[in-house]
């Protein structure tokens, strides 16, 4: 198999240009350009790309550039402190413009993200911080409602609101994501399913995609490398550290086992985002070249289930 041919999953396979968001790294005019990167993803065979706001660029030249090379935009992550009563009408009116951002641009999926209590990102907390600041009852339930009218927010544009669990947040853990799950109207509020801030968090990515399935059309294939996450539960370094420390990386070249959840998204047919992803050291690598190895993997390990497929029906 050519590694520039686009296979014909049942998903969309995108690309999240996380290793360009470290320090200050734009994808602009820099050595990582946008209209390079676009190419070079394109020819990989991609088709979709999210955008983490590496993108240093005007939004209609954006909307261009993914015209130009045959890619969609999948998504951009907007983070929200949707528990804090205070912020609440600014914040829907913040989202409504991402919203109405990502439409623009034909995205179809909303993603967001609670920061308020957490590790690193809540604006209202010194720096650093190596915890987060669990919500109380009532504080959860105004989460919760404020998360359905970001549901309703997107439903009027006809899109689907995805909520991102990460570690160091106040959604993180399996409990934590099953709570907010059984919390809320599944006709409104959706899950990114993270496989690498899962394992992270201690939980079983697979287990997840099984138990929530039918609410999970965006997931991320991040993966971990089990020696760095040793040394920072061994360290209790916080989030960031670990990431600098190279605790993400892309699939294929960390600890999680990915060929269960491929056959579950085949075997069930699932038509949503699959975005690799990963946070490799721009200094230690090329990150091109570390993504192109990542995709390799993917097409192997998927092109494996289809041959095996055709001998079946044989």
């Amino acid at each position: 198999m050519k590694m520039n041919e686009r296979r014909c999953y049942p998903f969309r396979l995108g690309f999240s240009p996380t290793p360009w968001n470290q320090g200050d790294s734009q994808l602009s005019d820099g050595p990582f350009r946008a209209a390079d990167f676009m190419q070079r993803m394109s020819s990989l065979g991609f088709v979709g790309i999210e955008h983490g706001g590496q993108f240093s660029i005007a939004p209609n030249q954006f909307k261009q550039m993914l015209n130009d090379y045959g890619l969609q935009l999948a998504s951009q992550r907007k983070t929200v402190i949707f528990s804090k009563p205070e912020l609440r009408e600014s914040e829907l009116e913040s989202l409504r413009k991402h919203v109405e951002w990502l439409k623009e641009m034909n995205a179809k999926h909303v993603i967001i993200c609670e920061v308020g209590g957490s590790m690193h990102w809540d604006p209202a907390r010194p720096q650093p911080n190596k915890d987060v600041i669990r919500l109380t009852e009532d504080q959860w339930s105004f989460f919760i409602e404020t998360l359905h009218l970001a549901g309703e927010i997107c439903q009027s544009y006809d899109m689907l609101l995805v909520y991102q669990h990460h570690v160091g947040t106040i959604v993180e853990k399996a409990k934590e994501i099953g709570k907010m799950m059984e919390d809320t109207d599944p006709q409104l509020i959706h899950l990114l399913l993270d496989a690498g801030h899962a394992y992270y968090s201690g939980g079983d990515p697979l287990a997840l995609l099984n138990h929530y399935y039918d609410r999970i059309p965006y997931i991320h294939l991040t993966d971990i490398r089990q020696s760095v996450l040793n040394h920072v539960r061994g360290k209790s370094l916080d989030y960031l550290t670990s990431v600098n420390e190279g605790v993400f990386t892309v699939p294929g070249d960390g600890w999680i086992q990915f060929r269960p959840i491929f056959k579950k998204l085949l075997d069930r047919q699932f038509n949503g985002w699959v975005i690799v992803g990963g946070e490799p050291n721009l200094s230690a690598e090329d990150p091109f070249s570390h993504v192109s190895k990542s995709k390799q993997y993917v097409d192997e390990t998927l092109s494996s289930f289809e041959a095996s497929y055709q001998r079946m029906e044989g």
